[in-house]
């Protein structure tokens, strides 16, 4: 038991010391938080109606940190959480996701990234799910100032 007591702290000990050492070498750390909404118009969605009109409410933090070496890691969360109503039958839509911890290394502030992913507008009444192909890019300019936007194409199954 006592060595593996033992064993436990030492390992305990190289975590924190790592931790420590990796944390030391971090010369400056940011981190923005932003949020708003817009509005996306769903065009020919595969469920019977023509349109739906779908309003998305988003969360987006952003963490950069500059090393000694001057590289900056910067991590982007962004959360979503929408609601829709199709035109012609009235039928609600609800959207909840998040793109977590995209994370880029680059040599300075400015960088852009895109990411592509799938989300589901799950439907509140007697009409399917909606399938959405989303991309969402977010670049960092020279001035380490952000802009963020998003694109949806809708999926239909056969």
């Amino acid at each position: 038991m006592r060595k593996i007591m033992m064993y436990l702290l030492t390992i305990t000990m190289f975590l924190l010391c790592s931790a420590h050492d990796k944390f030391a070498k971090t010369r400056d750390c940011e981190t923005q938080h932003s949020e708003g909404s817009f509005f996306v118009p769903i065009f020919r969605p595969c469920t019977g109606d023509p349109e739906i009109f779908l309003t998305i409410n988003f969360k987006m933090t952003v963490k950069q940190c500059t090393a000694e070496d001057g590289r900056v890691t910067s991590k982007v969360h962004v959360r979503y959480h929408g609601t829709g109503i199709g035109t012609t039958t009235g039928n609600e839509y609800v959207l909840n996701a998040q793109e977590k911890d995209l994370t880029v290394v680059t040599e300075g502030c400015e960088f852009s990234m895109t990411q592509t992913f799938r989300q589901e507008l799950i439907s509140k009444g007697p009409l399917p799910n909606v399938r959405l192909l989303n991309t969402s890019t977010f670049t960092v300019d020279s001035n380490c100032e952000s802009n963020f936007t998003q694109s949806s194409e809708v999926i239909c199954q056969d």
